[in-house]
């Protein structure tokens, strides 16, 4: 025994030494760790100093230790100290008030920041608000039928109106996604709705600020999109340039989804990259045809230089969402690799594009997008590392037909392993998982890259007709595409919500496969197993109650989750389904007595559970009923500063 744990020892000491250059990957985890560390707390800490000493201080110890383990535990200790300072010092600097009650009738008069125009309905999100007596943030307002204005009102223009105010709501359980902290850490104090039409004034762009000068260049630029190419196929051509989805109804989105196509909806590395390339590409075929340039100056590093400022240009048009930062960081990287003549695409530069975003914006950390963005890209840095030299040297001298098999073959090798490292994400997140991502990737990927890109960046410059024909009918194949391969088995799986912890579990797995490089990383997939299996035993809740103690949810023997009302908390039913994996839900017919649970399956079980009223659990509450009696988790509200009370309604 004695003798199995020293060659177990000597191994993993061995796999530690020569992991050295490897454990620097590791510092966007630990800063994560802390920044998911603060956001998991039951209360707010009453200060950000006792972190930023901890930082501070481990970090400065290591550089009086010589030993090199004691040297790598320290710096942990530093970054993961690091982002839980940056966490609770943004959440301080923010302090964005949260409304609690709806409000009166309000006149209000305040500054357009946003403008989104959905199918029925148009949002605006305002800023500047006078009329209200406390101070406010962001509100965000939805007008429908007549109330919609004509024409749209442009970011930077000011608008009169009578509004009704309401909070942000509330997660239905601990666990579900918090609309209610994204609001926060958005500025978003309050959502609400006009209820007369608005009075718009119109301000001239001189007087806007550069802020509002950009948005107001994008809103401009997604109407034209959508009146050359009409219909949904303007709204996505719309999506893939400005990042405006809103033309794009929820039924195409959710069939994008289910073919695994909904990153093409997404301005991200993909978009980023084409631009890129492309505008590289036009640069230094353009300057190469004149010979009094290409003879004197290098061709290849001013192509590089004018990519960077097209790259750039687009991710402002864009509204630097987290998947385009993070692209528009990894294409800067490459380009200074061609001026400097180095190679650029590594894990170490992924790394440190993750610092500065989690640095800048901690609260990235829980966006799906930065989840999915920075865990696809991982992966697939990750195999061609190792696979690099592989690739070169069977691709070099190939004839044309070998060239486009090792492109199809990529393209489904690419598909496939961003679908595996992702899969924890968007179960975690979405509550489904796709199957046919694969089929459909394979003709999405080729067309969104060669027809469909190239097209639109020649239309954003040349808008002529038969450009905007052609982008109909390729953006129409895509949809088909979509349409096509949701329909098949497998397209939409539900699956229960995992736990937090869990899907912690999952990622570190995950990550020390794709992180490590000696024997030991096969570890990585013991542990993601383990959590697996962790999460297929786990017991789900048989009994649910509203935050408003209005709604009572049950889960049946099937699983089926059956409620008591289909028209209250409707926001916490749609969660529960989803953290249930149910598709549908069905009401109660017993009005009499409907709060009976289980009795049948109760009753084998030699237990009775009858609720009289909510008041005996409270409001918010999960339950599990067990052999040795029943165990709930209550729902706490007002515990962080983003769900405690701000001020009321009037």
């Amino acid at each position: 025994m004695y003798h199995t744990f020293k060659v177990i020892a000597r191994w993993l000491y061995d796999n530690f030494e020569a992991e050295k250059d490897r454990w620097i990957l590791w510092s966007p985890v630990a800063l994560g760790t802390g920044i998911g560390f603060y956001f998991s707390l039951d209360k707010e800490p009453s200060s950000f100093w006792p972190s930023f000493l901890m930082c501070v201080t481990a970090l400065f110890c290591r550089g009086l230790i010589k030993t090199e383990s004691a040297r790598l535990v320290l710096a942990g200790v530093g970054i993961l100290s690091l982002g839980y300072f940056v966490a609770t010092l943004k959440t301080w600097y923010l302090a964005t008030p949260m409304l609690e009650e709806d409000t009166k009738i309000l006149r209000l008069q305040a500054k357009v920041v946003k403008v989104e125009d959905f199918d029925g309905m148009t949002r605006l999100t305002l800023n500047g608000i006078h009329g209200f007596n406390q101070t406010i943030g962001r509100v965000r307002i939805s007008l429908r039928g007549a109330l919609r204005p004509n024409p749209l009102p442009s970011p930077g223009d000011r608008v009169k109106g009578i509004f009704i105010l309401q909070p942000v709501p509330l997660p239905p359980f601990d666990g579900s996604f918090d609309f209610r902290r994204k609001a926060y850490f958005e500025g978003l104090s309050a959502i609400g709705f006009a209820i007369k039409p608005l009075d718009i004034q119109e301000i001239d762009v001189k007087e806007l600020s550069y802020t509002n000068r950009i948005e107001r260049i994008r809103n401009d630029l997604t109407q034209k999109l959508r009146q050359g190419v009409a219909g949904e196929r303007g709204g996505i051509l719309a999506a893939l340039v400005t990042g405006d989805r809103s033309g794009i109804s929820q039924e195409t989105k959710d069939m994008f989804a289910r073919a695994g196509l909904a990153h093409l909806l997404a301005i991200s590395g993909l978009h980023l990259t084409l631009v890129a390339g492309l505008g590289f590409l036009v640069v230094r075929r353009g300057l190469s045809m004149l010979p009094i340039l290409s003879l004197r100056w290098h061709t290849k590093k001013m192509a590089a230089c004018l990519a960077f400022f097209f790259t750039f240009a687009y991710l402002l048009v864009c509204g630097i969402p987290i998947p385009a930062l993070r692209a528009f960081m990894m294409t800067t990287i490459v380009l200074l690799g061609i001026l400097f003549d180095r190679p650029a695409i590594s894990l170490r530069n992924l790394a440190f594009a993750a610092m500065i975003i989690l640095v800048i914006m901690p609260e990235a950390l829980l966006n799906p997008s930065f989840q999915l963005s920075f865990a696809a890209v991982t992966g697939l840095i990750s195999y061609y590392e190792r696979s690099r030299e592989w690739v070169s040297r069977h691709y070099r001298r190939r004839s044309i037909l070998a060239r486009l098999s090792f492109y199809v073959g990529g393209v489904m090798l690419t598909t496939l392993i961003a679908s595996t490292i992702t899969l924890p994400f968007v179960a975690y997140t979405f509550k489904k998982i796709t199957l046919q991502s694969l089929s459909a990737n394979l003709i999405g990927i080729p067309l969104m890259s060669f027809i469909i890109m190239p097209l639109t960046v020649i239309y954003v410059f040349v808008p002529l007709d038969f450009i905007g024909s052609l982008l109909n009918l390729s953006i129409g194949c895509l949809i088909n595409v979509a349409q096509s391969v949701a329909q098949w088995p497998g397209s939409e799986i539900l699956v229960p919500q995992i736990q937090t912890w869990v899907f912690a579990l999952m990622v570190f797995g995950l990550l020390w496969c794709c992180l490590m490089t000696q024997s030991w990383r096969w570890l990585g997939i013991g542990v993601s197993g383990v959590s697996i299996l962790i999460y297929l035993i786990r017991p789900l809740p048989d009994l649910m109650i509203g935050p408003k103690g209005k709604l009572i949810g049950l889960r049946l023997e099937d699983g089926q989750l059956m409620v008591n009302s289909l028209v209250h908390e409707r926001a916490a039913r749609k969660a529960w389904m989803s953290a249930l994996g149910q598709g549908s839900v069905l009401k109660w017919q017993n009005e009499e007595n409907p709060l009976i649970i289980r009795g049948q399956s109760i009753a084998q079980r030699q237990q009775t559970l009858l609720i009289n009223n909510q008041a005996e659990y409270g409001k918010g509450v999960l339950i599990w009923l067990t052999r040795k009696g029943t165990m709930h988790q209550q729902f706490s509200e007002n515990r962080r500063p983003w769900g405690r009370r701000s001020f009321s309604g009037i």
